[in-house]
This record gives structure tokens, C-alpha cells and sequence, in this order.
């Protein structure tokens, strides 16, 4: 887990989480650069990290269609047999949020923005998740690249970005609406 703002409160919550599950491993990493943001805050940690890893945005949540068993092994197997540096998640809107991530010929992705623009038939919506191949974050600088999507851009200029489209649903609870949206699923269930 990548941590920086709220760092212990993150680690004391998850210490404590983990008494109950006494054969899981989790290492939690702080970035020292407190503010940069996720970019810069991956590219630091990546040394640390596997060949290939699942960056989740902390401010979502998944429903667990979103991130399968199955679609796992198709991102891994895309990665390698496209020799690319990451495979995202992407799907269609939940609630009526434009797209923001336009798509490409064969799997690939051509073009990645911050503000989501109108739906068409050519983009779909950023779900907050992505495989990535280590090596393209060895070479970077962190100083240059503060922004997950500023690496998306660059993964995407080389060529080296493709997707997978997955169903699911998705919450951005970084928003008032998506925080509200979930909060009122998870009530539906506890009365369902």
C-alpha cells in the first residue's frame, strides 16, 4: 500500500486489520515527497514493487466485477504478448459521468485527458485501475511526472498503453456524487 498524506492513520488502520489475517503480507510504503502526487509517488515506490502491479486509486471503489481473477490474467497476458507498459481498466459510465479516455485501433489507447469530455463511441471511462509493467517507471523521473495521468500520457505517446473493458461497478467517492451514490448502495445492501 502507497501511502504519503495520512500515512499513519493508514498504517495503524491496517495493522490492525491484518491481527485477524495473520498469513497476508502487506507492505506499506510512504512516500517521502508528501503532496507530489500519485505519479511521482509510484515512480518512487517502483523499485520496490513486482514486475508487474495493480495501482487501485485510493479515492474509488471497485465492485468486485470490476477487478476479476479472469480479467487479471487477460491484463497480464496482453501485457506480454503486446510488450506494453500498462493494460487499464476502463469501462462505460456509471452514472452518467462522461468518458475520458479515447481509444485506439486493436486495444490500444490513443489519448488520455483529465476532464472528462462528452460520450462517444470512441472513448470509454477511466475506472481507476491499471496493470503496469515495471520497467517503463524505473527510467522516470518523479519530478517530472507528479500526475498518474502524466504517465498515462507518456505510456500512450510510446505507443504503450492499451486496455481491457470491464463491466462492474464503479464509485468515484473523490466526488460529492460518488460518495453519496456509494454510500447509498451500501445502505440498499445492509436493508436488502
Amino acid at each position: 500500500i502507497l501511502t504519503g498524506f495520512l500515512n499513519s492513520q493508514v498504517t495503524q488502520s491496517i495493522s490492525s486489520y491484518l491481527i485477524n489475517f495473520p498469513g497476508i503480507d502487506i507492505r506499506i510504503i510512504k512516500d517521502r515527497d508528501i503532496g507530489a502526487g500519485t505519479g511521482s509517488a509510484v515512480i518512487n515506490a517502483a523499485k520496490y514493487l513486482d514486475e508487474r502491479f495493480l495501482i487501485v486509486n485510493g479515492d474509488s471503489v471497485l465492485s468486485d466485477t470490476v477487478v476479476t481473477k479472469t480479467n487479471f490474467e487477460h491484463a497480464c497476458n496482453a501485457l506480454e504478448l503486446n510488450k506494453v507498459a500498462c493494460c487499464m481498466y476502463l469501462g462505460k459510465p456509471a452514472w452518467g459521468d462522461n468518458s475520458n479516455v479515447v481509444l485506439g485501433s486493436s486495444s490500444s489507447v490513443y489519448g488520455y485527458k483529465k476532464e472528462r469530455s462528452d460520450v462517444s463511441s470512441n472513448t470509454l471511462f477511466d475506472y481507476g485501475a491499471c496493470l503496469w509493467n515495471r520497467d517503463l517507471l524505473l527510467n522516470l523521473d518523479a519530478k517530472n511526472y507528479k500526475d498518474i495521468g502524466d504517465i498515462y500520457r507518456l505510456a500512450i505517446s510510446m505507443g504503450k498503453c492499451i486496455y481491457i473493458e470491464v463491466g462492474g461497478i464503479y464509485y468515484d467517492i473523490g466526488t460529492y456524487k460518488g460518495l453519496s451514490s456509494y454510500i447509498e448502495s451500501l445502505v440498499v445492501d445492509k436493508i436488502q
